[in-house]
């Protein structure tokens, strides 16, 4: 589950992992900044992707039906490739992504139903699923829940901005639940939200 700040990186970490393991199925090398030790990339033989927002007003979808049309259609492509048998073969590993869990609709209702998909998905073996997220809830399963881990989009701050706006360093850090920062974004809009909104907020 990777959280952090709005703005901060975590949409593009997603699609890194994805271009890694797609890079990688082809024979493809990858940059890499790991100076102690090679970089290890499991092989997937499905790579889902769920990111964005495909509602249509003409069908009736909303942000919510299309997230929720979205988990549907990888739940039933998981268990459709992948036999729970123990004497079937097995189809191949996949791996899932999904973007900003939880979200377009009430956040308790977004993140029950979306800890029941990710429980759900976590049923299919092999099957890894990377999924980003600002739900508090869904941030807290990795310590309720090993089955889960967690990490952070990290930012600096920029020293040549007078207001010290914080940037993207696009690094990860493992076994740290990220803030959102909303307040931070709300400070960095442009234009500008006049001063007595931010104050109150």
């Amino acid at each position: 589950i990777i959280s952090g700040p709005n703005g901060g990186g975590k949409t593009l970490a997603l699609k890194s992992f994805g271009l890694a393991c797609i890079l990688c199925k082809l024979g493809i090398p990858f940059p890499s900044s790991l100076e102690d030790s090679k970089p290890r990339v499991d092989f997937f033989t499905n790579v889902l992707v769920q990111i964005g927002d495909a509602q249509s007003v003409t069908d009736g979808e909303s942000t919510l039906m299309a997230r929720l049309n979205a988990m549907s259609s990888v739940i039933q492509q998981i268990s459709g490739m992948v036999s729970t048998e123990p004497d079937q073969i097995q189809t191949g590993s996949s791996l899932i992504l999904l973007d900003e869990l939880g979200s377009g609709t009430d956040p308790t209702a977004g993140s029950a139903i979306a800890q029941a998909v990710l429980e759900k998905l976590l049923e299919y073996d092999p099957c890894r699923v990377v999924a980003t997220t600002h739900s508090p809830q869904l941030k807290a399963l990795s310590l309720e829940n090993d089955q889960f881990n967690c990490a952070t989009v990290l930012l600096k701050k920029d020293t040549a901005d007078p207001n010290g706006l914080s940037l993207p360093t696009f690094q990860l850090k493992y076994g740290v639940i990220g803030d959102s920062y909303a307040l931070g974004a709300a400070f960095r809009c442009m234009p500008g939200l006049p001063d007595d909104v931010l104050s109150r907020a």
